[in-house]
């Protein structure tokens, strides 16, 4: 599918998104101003592979997989964005590398969804995500750098640095295998361990 020069931004559409077992791969693109958010992987078996691409000042998040979509990334920059840089979840899996996650409004990556909505204190274990996160680096979000809310996780190499909470938060039965991280001159911390259950870190 080729573009070029093309302006999406209808109001409460993602730049580009991918559904019902689709697959795209995007190389070299700026998204910029989309309607909602900028790249969405959505539903069972869909995949976007995006890189060297720019993601920026949306209205949500910048790249999101949800609803059993899959995401990879790698050496794209994703910034200024309304809410996170990434969202992995419910039901996901992330494979991000290489990145530049800064200056977005609420999380700069969030992978999550085990907590069933409608109940507080119920888990979907369904809900449970599964990201990697290897040498990114991760600066200046409105929340914390990184916040993993139930799921299986690889995080390493990362830089991550100047966010205005915590550098990761880690809750919510999130297994996570943490190596290698450069953190520091987060607001409120480094690292954070909440309620976690009887997942290990």
């Amino acid at each position: 599918m080729p573009f070029a020069n093309k302006s999406i931004g209808e109001v409460g559409f993602a730049g580009l998104c991918v559904s019902e077992g689709g697959t795209a791969h995007v190389d070299s693109c700026v998204f910029d101003r989309c309607g909602d958010g900028g790249v969405l992987s959505c539903g069972n078996d869909s995949l976007i592979e995006i890189r060297n691409c720019t993601v920026c000042n949306m209205r949500q998040t910048g790249i999101e997989a949800r609803e059993g979509g899959s995401i990879k990334a790698i050496h794209n920059t994703i910034s200024s964005n309304q809410l996170h840089g990434f969202a992995i979840g419910p039901n996901e899996y992330g494979y991000i590398s290489g990145n530049i996650i800064q200056g977005n409004g609420a999380e700069g990556v969030w992978s999550g969804g085990i907590l069933d909505q409608n109940t507080a204190i119920k888990m979907n274990e369904e809900g449970a995500s599964k990201a990697v996160l290897c040498d990114n680096i991760i600066r200046q979000n409105g929340l914390s750098g990184i916040s993993l809310d139930g799921g299986y996780f690889d995080v390493k190499g990362n830089i991550i640095y100047s966010n205005l909470l915590w550098g990761m938060m880690v809750k919510s039965r999130s297994y996570s295998y943490i190596l290698n991280n450069d953190i520091f001159e987060n607001k409120c911390g480094g690292i954070r361990i909440g309620i976690n259950y009887t997942a290990a870190v």
